[in-house]
């Protein structure tokens, strides 16, 4: 899952997913209303959970961490099955000192995604190692 209000971003994101092979499917949503509705409503269709989420801090109306408030209340069975990765362009201490404080967020990125990242995640992901 990637959630980003850029389009060009999410179409970045999205291609190099495919062409690494790292993911069968990609939802995109360019807001944070749009994903959390999504994961309420696949919330009993455990394979219809994404395994990953591509987060963007900043984003209008409600941002990453308006995401991340929202996401510790989804039930278990969501949270369990998701590795939540931040990516963005941010280069601000406040929200690295932010990040810190979700533990649903187990990795942080620059963006844009490439293939050096994938591959630094999949051998992270394969040895449950935290970056």
């Amino acid at each position: 899952m990637i959630i980003d209000d850029s389009k060009l971003d999410r179409f970045i994101t999205a291609n190099v997913i495919k062409r690494d092979v790292f993911a069968d499917e990609i939802a995109d949503f360019s807001s944070v209303a749009a994903a959390l509705d999504h994961l309420k409503a696949v919330t009993n269709t455990p394979e219809a959970i994404p395994q990953i989420i591509f987060l963007d801090i900043n984003m209008p109306v409600m941002d990453g961490f308006d995401f991340l408030d929202r996401y510790v209340q989804l039930p278990d069975a969501i949270q369990k099955h998701c590795v939540v990765i931040m990516i963005s362009s941010t280069n601000s201490q406040e929200d690295f000192n932010r990040i810190s404080t979700y533990p649903s967020v187990r990795f942080f990125f620059e963006k844009p995604l490439s293939e050096k990242i994938l591959f630094k995640l999949r051998s992270c992901l394969k040895n449950e190692v935290a970056i």
